[in-house]
């Protein structure tokens, strides 16, 4: 369950549509989506919402003429497509249990712990200004100097799952989603490096 600072950050986003789950039922009969709760609990509670210009999160929408297929089953799991419009071409899923994919990668255990990690990391970075460093300088000699010499960072409980973890301390941030690491430092630490 949501927070109301979590809640604000999602409100803070556009909600092209939203349906009630009587409507969700009959557009995911129309649509050939089995009403499975998972599917059913995101389309009401964030179905619509666009957080940004490229992606609208929904099953389905009001008047869905994507085509494509919505829903599939691998193994013994089975999926739903959960982005109406994605401009960046990162396939967004859950499956029946409520785990959300990227690309065909859990990166949250549900979409609530999703919106939970990303309301944090913007309340974080953003504001206070943390400098991305990519792969190639965190690999160097003379980097890995600087980072064996931080503090310690602690583990942030509200936004870090199974499927990803959120580290910070007083100079630095870390994210950790299946393979994928980045790292955020306090820009006044990087003077000189």
């Amino acid at each position: 369950m949501l927070t109301e600072f979590e809640y604000r950050y999602l409100r803070r986003n556009a909600r092209r549509f939203k349906m009630t789950r009587d409507e969700a039922l009959a557009a995911f009969e129309c649509a050939g989506v089995p009403p499975l709760p998972a599917f059913l609990d995101f389309q009401t509670k964030f179905g619509g919402y666009a957080p940004d210009l490229d992606v609208t999160y929904g099953v389905v929408g009001l008047k869905d003429h994507s085509g494509e297929p919505r829903w599939s089953q691998e193994e013994n799991l089975q999926f739903v497509r959960c982005d109406l419009e994605n401009i960046t071409q990162v396939r967004m899923s859950l499956d029946e249990t409520g785990v959300f994919y990227h690309d065909g990668t859990p990166v949250a255990e549900s979409f609530e712990s999703f919106i939970a990690y990303s309301a944090y990391s913007a309340q974080t970075l953003t504001p206070l200004g943390w400098k991305y460093i990519d792969d190639e300088r965190r690999s160097t000699k003379r980097f890995k100097e600087f980072l064996s010499n931080l503090e310690q960072a602690t583990v942030v409980r509200r936004a870090t799952d199974r499927y990803h973890s959120v580290c910070q301390s007083g100079q630095y941030f870390k994210v950790v989603i299946g393979n994928y690491q980045a790292l955020f430092v306090r820009p006044d630490l990087l003077k000189g490096w």
